[in-house]
């Protein structure tokens, strides 16, 4: 479900920046991109308005987190926050640091990419776009074989741990790139390898947290990838101005001690087994 999820939210970005290539070819065409921004934003809009509609409670089964939150009569309730946020911050704090570093990893090589393009093989807007669209078409399609991967690993630590190594192993690949071929070959791989590695940790907190405090759960992981999102450009732009490998390098760094903590705290232990086998029966239900 979460890389189907995944998949659909990523289908946009593969439009998106063949259009904008295009379009930044011709400098005096800023009003245009201004206005269809504005004009997707209503079509949005209109989507929602006229398409989407509240389910039934009955037709759709909540976690207990999810069902208080989403009640008519839902008051902030301190204790309980804390409470929570105690349990999860005791169950899994080497998760949250793994997901910290894994996207600060992703974002310090994401943050300048078109620049770096430009930069290393001298490439145009325009051919920007078609490679940006080639990776989100690539993450769009591999997040929809993520299930089919995970079920064969049978095992979700073993499967994080793998893709985060195949992750920055890429990255040193990329990095050597001597060619914007090359380069391409081996971003498809870092668009697998990513889209794998959120799956994976998204699945792991959820068996290490409890299947009941779901909601609480994905909030804080949305938190700590937001710092990571707003660290991440500052660092890479300081990068940037000594080398154009420096975003690279800072990136492979991160993503090696990601790597080493899954080694030294595996992520299989802690397990709530009740919730563990829970979470496993709703998922073959869902199949």
């Amino acid at each position: 479900m979460f890389g189907r999820y995944n998949a659909i939210s990523t289908a946009g970005f593969i439009i998106g920046p063949v259009l904008g290539g295009y379009i930044a070819e011709d400098s005096t065409r800023f009003g245009r991109v201004c206005f269809l921004t504005f004009l997707t934003f209503m079509v949005n809009l209109a989507l929602v308005f006229f398409f989407v509609s509240s389910s039934p409670k009955e037709h759709v089964k909540r976690t207990a987190s999810i069902e208080k939150f989403t009640t008519d009569d839902y008051s902030i309730n301190i204790k309980g926050f804390f409470s929570a946020f105690k349990k999860i911050a005791k169950t899994q704090p080497d998760l949250f640091a793994i997901r910290f570093l894994l996207g600060l990893c992703m974002m310090m090589f994401r943050s300048n990419f078109t620049l770096l393009l430009e930069q290393r093989f001298e490439t145009t807007p325009k051919i920007n776009g078609w490679i940006i669209s080639y990776g989100s078409l690539i993450s769009t399609l591999s997040g929809m074989m993520v299930g089919h991967v995970v079920r064969y690993y049978n095992n979700l630590s073993r499967l994080f741990k793998h893709s985060s190594i195949g992750m920055t192993i890429t990255l040193i690949l990329m990095t050597l790139s001597p060619s914007l071929l090359y380069f391409m070959m081996f971003s498809t791989c870092l668009s697998v390898f990513n889209s794998v590695s959120r799956v994976c940790a998204v699945d792991i907190g959820i068996q290490r947290g409890g299947v009941s405090d779901t909601g609480s759960l994905l909030g804080l992981t949305t938190s700590v990838m937001s710092i990571s999102r707003t660290v991440a450009p500052l660092v890479s732009g300081v990068a940037m101005e000594y080398s154009v490998y420096c975003p690279s390098i800072i990136a492979i760094f991160l993503g090696s001690c990601g790597i080493a903590l899954q080694i030294v705290y595996p992520l299989n232990r802690n397990l709530n087994v009740d919730d563990e086998q829970e979470y496993t029966n709703e998922k073959k239900k869902d199949k």
